[in-house]
């Protein structure tokens, strides 16, 4: 279980020659919201993503739009991150560069209550497409990934039906 006010980030990396794409997926707990990259209130510590990797030259962060919420603080709407969230980071690498790691700093609200910043981080592995053949688009997740356990379930669940039918086909 994820502990109040924290994230789960996942993170895809792509490489087409020296340019790099890096989609950084944060899932945001119901209940929970992180303020935006810019906050409503200059006093809100906003949600900085950082990138710690020698050889990363022009990278930008395209932030996504926060949502509008009224929170009841000072009897006005504030702009949250909430639910699932993506930021995407754009650049170009040094020959050689095959991981681009970073951070992702931001402050937690739960219920009506801000809890102290915090950081997670994060790291993509860089494929290019003719790398990945086996995965789509040339994308490599690294991270949590609920899918690895549906995929083992799945194979599992393919392997009693493939032995089954064997054992059907025997008794015939």
């Amino acid at each position: 279980m994820t502990p109040p006010g924290s994230i789960v980030l996942d993170a895809v990396g792509r490489r087409r020659g020296r340019s790099v794409e890096v989609t950084l997926t944060a899932q945001i707990p119901a209940g929970t919201h992180i303020e935006p990259h810019v906050p409503t209130e200059p006093t809100l510590i906003p949600t900085e993503v950082e990138v710690e990797v020698e050889g990363l030259e022009a990278a930008a962060v395209d932030y996504p739009e926060p949502v509008r919420k009224d929170l009841g603080f000072r009897g006005m709407a504030l702009s949250v991150y909430e639910g699932t969230v993506r930021f995407v980071i754009r650049g170009e690498v040094a020959a050689g560069v095959e991981v681009v790691r970073g951070t992702v700093s931001y402050q937690p609200c739960v219920g009506g209550a801000c809890l102290p910043p915090r950081s997670s981080t994060w790291e993509a592995m860089l494929k290019r497409p003719q790398e990945a053949s086996s995965t789509a688009r040339g994308a490599v997740s690294v991270g949590p990934s609920r899918n690895r356990s549906r995929q083992r379930s799945a194979r599992a669940s393919e392997s009693m039906v493939a032995r089954s039918s064997a054992t059907s086909e025997e008794r015939d």
